[in-house]
């Protein structure tokens, strides 16, 4: 079983691919983000089940393809699973909804905030194949975060705050679920990851809700103000793509930065540029996510780092496919998204 302790996406050093998540489609196949010499382990963990190569599923050396074999016990996910019919459909926000309306192809998308893209989902372990360039994290600016960053160093304690959406609240990490294999929400992943990386004792306070936007920790401010932290973690944006404009989104974030300096004059801060959704979901123009960290980047300062989520994202998705990286189809990460955010907020403090 995982647990707290961060699982870096990649041993760099030895070219292995830990626990990768991949979604088989309607054809048989499935992407991994490189070509692999040798597959090491593919798995479900929610389901409890470890897959045989040469029995579920084929792979040829030096390929980032695999393939279903014949009667394959390995799940997969069809095209018309993706669109299921309307007249069956259970639509959001229905309490068992099963998909959502608002499609770019007006036809329903599948969706579910429960465990079902954890049980259709696997998880590959491989030896990459040649030489790989993996994805570098963005890099906080040097003298970023000083009050914090001399803390860790310190081994002295650190006290993480999260403000955010249902993503930052947890949604879809299997320990959020409470489904194997327990992963916690990423937050929890940064928190143990420093503790892991600079020796001190790190922990994290998550006052994220979902559903809501930014403005909400503004209307809300008694439940997260007088909680006492070193770093405050901003991470809005998901829910404010269609209700606000880039600017106005920046302005609310400065003002809650504003508004806890008034109380906590030595707070920093992490403002976190959010995932995209899934393009087949909302009538939102593409490049939404990426105009939002734009304007998230004029906050930037000594006392305030951008983690860039969306671009590291970006990158790793167009590798594989959305189905592989999302935990409810349209809008929030599965366990290797979450570990993805972790990841980025790890990499500033590399």
């Amino acid at each position: 079983m995982k647990t707290a302790a961060f699982l870096p996406l990649w041993d760099r050093e030895n070219g292995i691919c830990r626990s990768e998540s991949v979604m088989f489609d309607g054809e048989g196949r499935a992407k991994l983000l490189f070509p692999a010499s040798k597959i090491l382990k593919l798995c479900n963990p929610t389901l409890g089940k470890v897959y045989s190569e040469g029995r579920d599923f084929t792979h040829t050396p030096g390929s980032g393809e695999l393939r279903l074999c014949p009667g394959s016990a390995i799940p997969f996910l069809t095209e018309a699973m993706i669109h299921p019919d309307p007249a069956t459909a259970k639509l959001y926000p229905h309490p068992e909804a099963d998909a959502i309306a608002d499609s770019v192809h007006g036809r329903p998308v599948i969706f579910s905030n429960g465990d079902f893209f954890a049980r259709t989902q696997v998880e590959c372990d491989y030896q990459t194949a040649g030489t790989v360039e993996f994805p570098r994290t963005p890099r906080r600016a040097p003298g970023e975060l000083p009050h914090v960053t001399a803390k860790l160093e310190k081994k002295e304690p650190v006290r993480l705050l999260l403000l955010g959406d249902s993503i930052s609240e947890g949604y879809n990490a299997t320990g959020y679920l409470k489904v194997p294999p327990f992963m916690p929400p990423y937050i929890d992943l940064f928190a143990a990851g420093l503790a892991d990386r600079f020796g001190g004792p790190v922990t994290a306070v998550n006052r994220a809700v979902n559903g809501t936007g930014c403005r909400h920790a503004l209307e809300k401010r008694e439940r997260w103000i007088e909680e006492e932290a070193d770093l405050l973690v901003i991470a809005y944006g998901m829910n404010d793509f269609g209700g606000m404009e880039p600017a106005e989104y920046a302005s609310v974030i400065k003002e809650i930065m504003e508004l806890r300096l008034g109380r906590f004059p030595e707070t920093e801060f992490i403002l976190v540029g959010s995932m995209p959704r899934n393009l087949k979901w909302g009538s939102l123009p593409e490049g939404r996510a990426e105009a939002f960290v734009q304007a998230l980047r004029g906050l930037g300062s000594e006392r305030a780092a951008v983690a860039d989520v969306c671009a590291f994202w970006t990158r790793v998705l167009a590798g594989k496919d959305y189905y592989s990286m999302t935990g409810n189809g349209v809008n929030h990460p599965n366990d290797y998204g979450h570990r993805l955010y972790a990841e980025v907020l790890l990499g500033l403090f590399a």
